[in-house]
């Protein structure tokens, strides 16, 4: 019984000390320096001008609160909150800020891995949150994602490990093309949609939105990038506002997660999306048409590399019906359709997983034959 209290009193410490508030004049400098408004380091041997009162300004100034300059409780309160350890003020000069505008990923393909995870969620479902995750930016825009064995090589990297115990810094992550995203395994992780616990897959799109090369939007609390946790409803995810601001940095979607093309080309880089979310058709850059379903092909047109250096590929829906897969030079691929059936004519990626090609009178002409069993 002695030997049961003991454990009981030590756990309770050991949480009391991890959840210590951020509270005195050294903390909030020591934090407020990491989250970018200071230039000055607190461990640097050079000396540095530091007004603590200036910087809390800044600070309550960003998040509207009421400039005093002091810590007062409203600004400990929210320096306490949970939230993202990315800085609000990720550059310091003009050239920065430009490239922090234009970071984005250079290539159309990413390859993302989960190294490990944490203790509270199994390591299958956590790579279903952020698969689930990835897919509510990559649905906008023109990227395609895969997810590669734990030890392969990726261009995103999920790892899970020690931050600042389980208190106020939840994760972060780094700016393309660096690609490594951290989670604190000392939080609380959950799958639901509550207040026992840190949503995984909220902290998820939020990094995810980093690693994709979006800043802390910290005037609009309805947005995803805005730096502190929020419990937000999953249909409520990306607003516009985040739809916005990635669709501006990468383009949008050919109608952006529409799932019918008609007379018209799909060009290389966009998607057509089942209406379910669940698949889409994409005109890779390497010349092949494949239908996805999360990430990997269901089916492909086999014309990858087919002509090398002769980008940009796009997929053409002809008058006469034919779906042909052009390069630069010239047709590469077709659906062989031509005069059949009567217009207008309609490529559609359905929500069984198969992408059919429909005449006037709906019907089909030609199919990926990947229709779900």
């Amino acid at each position: 019984m002695q030997l049961y209290l003991l454990v009981v009193v030590l756990l309770l410490f050991i949480h009391h000390v991890s959840l210590k508030p951020i509270d005195t004049k050294d903390e909030v400098l020591k934090y407020l320096t990491q989250l970018g408004y200071s230039k000055c380091e607190p461990e640097s041997k050079v000396s540095c001008s530091i007004d603590f009162s200036s910087i809390l300004r800044d600070y309550q100034k960003t998040f509207g609160l009421q400039e005093t300059g002091q810590l007062d409780k409203p600004t400990k309160k929210l320096l306490n909150k949970p939230r993202c350890g990315n800085k609000d003020s990720p550059v310091s000069s003009s050239s920065s800020l430009l490239a922090l505008r234009n970071s984005k990923w250079s290539k159309s393909h990413l390859r993302w891995t989960l190294r490990n995870s944490s203790s509270r969620i199994s390591h299958a479902q956590s790579l279903n949150i952020i698969r689930d995750a990835f897919e509510h930016w990559t649905k906008h825009i023109p990227l395609r994602i895969e997810q590669v064995c734990e030890a392969c090589e990726a261009d995103v990297v999920f790892t899970f490990g020690p931050i600042d115990g389980p208190s106020t810094t939840l994760a972060y992550a780094h700016f393309p093309e660096d690609g490594r995203v951290h989670f604190d395994s000392d939080e609380n992780w959950i799958e639901r949609f509550d207040h026992d616990g840190t949503n995984l897959f909220l902290v998820a799109v939020h990094e995810i939105g980093h690693a994709l090369g979006l800043s802390h939007n910290k005037e609009d609390t309805k947005s995803i990038m805005y730096p502190m946790y929020q419990l937000i409803p999953k249909r409520d995810i990306l607003p516009n506002i985040d739809r916005q601001r990635i669709t501006d940095k990468y383009g949008a979607c050919s109608s952006d997660g529409g799932s019918t093309l008609n007379e018209g080309v799909l060009n290389e880089g966009q998607t057509l999306q089942s209406n379910n979310g669940l698949y889409k058709v994409y005109m890779q850059t390497d010349g092949n048409l494949c239908v996805y379903t999360r990430d990997h092909a269901v089916w492909c047109s086999g014309t990858q590399n087919h002509s090398p250096g002769q980008n940009p590929f796009r997929l053409g829906m002809q008058p006469d019906g034919n779906l042909v897969i052009y390069s630069k030079r010239g047709p590469i691929w077709a659906s062989g359709t031509m005069a059949q059936g009567n217009g207008p004519y309609q490529l559609i990626m359905q929500d069984d997983r198969n992408l059919v090609l429909y005449d006037g009178d709906a019907k089909p002409l030609w199919a990926s034959d990947t229709k779900l069993a």
